[in-house]
């Protein structure tokens, strides 16, 4: 059917409310830059402080002109004026000091991260420290670990007081002595894809009383990911604290367990209940219970289970309980009422859940709460209130009355930028499962005009937050809006809304289950492309997005998704794909718990055909554009693609980017705001190249023009040409 220009005009305005409206008495535009993106701030902690007067909070974002990362510690009072107390190059777990108006804070003041008490003035003094502090992170002689920014080091990596303040708990970073012996098997895989092998170290728990004396607790391994990024995550009682660990054996499997200390002798003992979710707690609702979601989509309940397994219902729960992103959880001292952080399913945010004794209802918000901080009987609270379109302000929130009031924005640069128009949107793909996200209109969106598009992914955070990197990564979605791109900001269809969706990520988590792969790979992967692909079909039939034009880019998970989605859709010209490189062959070795569910065994046998299916080494000829992959680690099968594509005679380029010395490494989310800058110019100029023809001023090497254009003359799909499909999809 023909959709004429009226008509075109008429859908988009139904399809998003984005046509530009009067320009009278309209303040000047602020354009988003490269810049902008790159030091977007991100609070990492807050607190309500002096009698709910102010607000402290640690603010992280890109020194540029120092080309790193900078932790920056603010004081606001109530009424929006701010202070600057204390920079680090970290700054960390910021919490009161029971009894005292002084806060402490885990800090690198020039001996590596150790405890520190802070007063409002801004003055530091040592609490506990342990030297020599410990290497951590992508760099040689260090402790590796998963962490998004530069190396540190590390004494003290976690604390907690107690909450009379009688006790402090915390744990000391320690490098073993260096064995220097050769290994063997398993001792050594998992080095296997690592440059620099990591030192040996463990977690060593330490209990001070208020006399200032310390007793060695326990010491852990640094396999033991409870200890090394949270500290045992202990629970304090009237004579007692209870700490959890992770046993990991030599088959890789983990195993749960609880301990409990007596605060008077220090006595340890294990305990018979493992941990209910080891890596964040149930949340505890009014009656004492534990807070529950059973069942899935429309019909999800919220229930408070208490602990003679009694069940308080409280309806029905549009929302996900166990997200570690979200704000946090509370219960009041006469624990009437529980505050819980958590994401909602439909249009994607971070909300706060009010549960009194009957009800449990949202204190809604357009936008997201993303970090807050509650007096003992909930009756305020500071947080900070941010989305896709809004900068990052701190407000105060009243739970009973459902009432926010601005304080004062985090970056006053950031809240002068000019909104970009932004709809939320969900997609029902032929499987039956929807998919939520976002469309970023253009700046000058013009209706019956069709446009590009890109779709980005990382899995699951598209949602309200601002300008996030954990979604964005080196994709700049507010540059490519700026320049006339439509931008989907899409997520994968959410496990919890059906139960075999959900059986399918948990048996790609533990590697045990009953599904085949055929039916993993199209729960999991194809799942989501055919959500992309309805998504660009529903914008190119009113007249919005030029099919010709589209794009796809994603990192890790999104890294994934988008190797996919070039060879097994017809819908997209043109991939960037960032540090990823799962579901390549080479990787069986170090991934067979996943890899056997997902293929059904090694790819030197029967499964190799399964790893046809999705493996973009092996699927080089099907691909329907060209393919830019960056990455912070020389990734073995991030290599392996690039050499299939170009035999392939496809476009294609790999980009490594360093780290900020010669022995350390970039990190999975980029740290060093130089390799932020350059990867997002170089995303913005490949897509432009591709998808238009053109050259982008913010292009960080124009040199690789030339190859480009000697890939682009000698491509048979050629820019600006058909994809060579001959269906409308090939993701059948």
């Amino acid at each position: 059917m023909v959709i004429g220009r009226i008509s075109i005009a008429a859908a988009a305005l139904a399809y998003g409310s984005a046509a530009v409206g009067s320009s009278t008495s309209v303040p000047p535009v602020k354009h988003w830059s490269i810049d902008d993106i790159a030091t977007t701030p991100v609070v990492t902690d807050i607190l309500l402080t002096n009698g709910r007067q102010s607000i402290a909070y640690v603010v992280r974002a890109a020194d540029v002109a120092q080309n790193a990362m900078v932790s920056t510690l603010w004081i606001a009072d109530i009424n929006g004026r701010k202070r600057r107390l204390l920079r680090s190059s970290s700054i960390e777990q910021l919490r009161k000091i029971p009894g005292s108006s002084d806060w402490s804070v885990l800090a690198d003041l020039g001996a590596g991260i150790q405890l520190y008490r802070v007063t409002t003035k801004g003055r530091a003094t040592p609490i506990a420290a342990h030297d020599p502090a410990v290497g951590f992170g992508n760099s040689d002689h260090s402790v590796h670990s998963i962490i998004y920014d530069a190396p540190k080091k590390i004494g003290i990596s976690s604390y907690g007081w107690s909450p009379d303040g009688r006790w402090l708990w915390y744990a000391v970073l320690k490098e073993m002595p260096d064995k220097r012996e050769v290994r063997f098997d398993e001792a050594i895989t998992p080095e296997f894809n690592v440059r620099r092998p990591p030192i040996d170290a463990e977690v060593e728990y330490h209990l001070r009383d208020q006399e200032g004396q310390d007793r060695i607790i326990a010491r852990r391994p640094v396999s033991d990911r409870i200890a090394l990024y949270f500290g045992g995550n202990i629970s304090w009682g009237p004579s007692a604290l209870r700490y959890e660990m992770e046993n990991v054996a030599k088959d890789g499997q983990s195993r749960f367990v609880s301990a409990s200390v007596d605060l008077a002798s220090g006595v340890t003992k294990d305990l018979p209940d493992p941990p209910s979710s080891p890596f964040l707690p149930p949340p505890v609702g009014p009656r004492g219970g534990r807070l529950i979601t059973v069942g899935f989509g429309q019909s999800r309940q919220l229930f408070e289970e208490l602990e003679s397994g009694r069940r308080i219902a409280y309806g029905r729960a549009g929302f996900l309980l166990d997200d570690l992103r979200a704000a946090g959880s509370w219960r009041s001292v006469d624990g009437r009422m529980s505050l819980i952080g958590v994401r909602t399913i439909n249009r994607p945010r971070y909300a706060l859940l009010r549960v009194d004794e009957h009800s449990a209802r949202l204190i809604d918000d357009p936008n997201s709460f993303t970090k807050c901080d509650f007096a003992a009987d909930l009756s305020v609270g500071a947080c900070v209130r941010e989305g896709l379109a809004k900068a990052p302000e701190l407000v105060l929130v009243r739970p009973k009355e459902r009432r926010i009031t601005v304080i004062a924005p985090v970056s006053e640069r950031h809240s002068a930028i000019t909104p970009l128009r932004i709809t939320a949107k969900e997609w029902t793909n032929k499987l039956g499962y929807f998919a939520s996200g976002f469309v970023v209109w253009p700046r000058d969106y013009v209706a019956g005009r069709r446009y590009p598009a890109i779709v980005i992914t990382h899995g699951s955070d598209a949602d309200e937050r601002f300008a996030r990197q954990d979604i964005q990564w080196n994709y700049p979605a507010q540059i490519f809006a700026e320049e006339g791109y439509v931008v989907l900001l899409i997520n994968d269809p959410a496990p919890s809304q059906s139960s075999l969706l959900s059986k399918a990520y948990e048996q790609w988590s533990t590697g045990t289950g009953n599904l085949v792969p055929d039916e993993m790979q199209k729960l999991i992967w194809f799942n989501s492309i055919y959500s992309y692909e309805v998504a660009i079909q529903n914008l190119v039939a009113v007249g919005i997005v030029d099919p010709k034009r589209v794009g796809i880019a994603g990192f890790s998970r999104g890294a994934q998704l988008a190797d996919v989605a070039i060879t097994r859709s017809c819908v997209f010209s043109a991939a960037s794909s960032g540090d990823g490189s799962y579901l390549e062959p080479y990787a069986y070795s170090w991934m067979q718990q996943s890899y056997n569910a997902i293929f059904g065994g090694s790819p030197f046998g029967p499964a190799l055909s399964k790893y046809k299916e999705i493996s973009l080494s092996l699927r080089a000829n099907d691909a329907s554009g060209p393919v830019l992959r960056q990455l912070a680690t020389p990734l073995a099968g991030a290599i392996d693609i690039y050499r299939a594509l170009r035999a392939a005679d496809v476009p294609s380029q790999v980009s490594f980017y360093p780290g900020e010395s010669p022995i350390s490494d970039e990190t999975h989310l980029f740290h060093v705001p130089t390799n932020r800058i350059e990867a997002m110019g170089e995303n913005l100029a490949w897509f432009d190249f591709w998808l238009r023809g053109r050259r982008s001023a913010e292009m960080p090497f124009p040199a690789r023009y030339a190859t480009w254009d000697a890939m682009a003359r000698s491509w048979p799909g050629q820019a600006l040409k058909p994809n060579h499909c001959s269906s409308p999809t090939r993701s059948q």
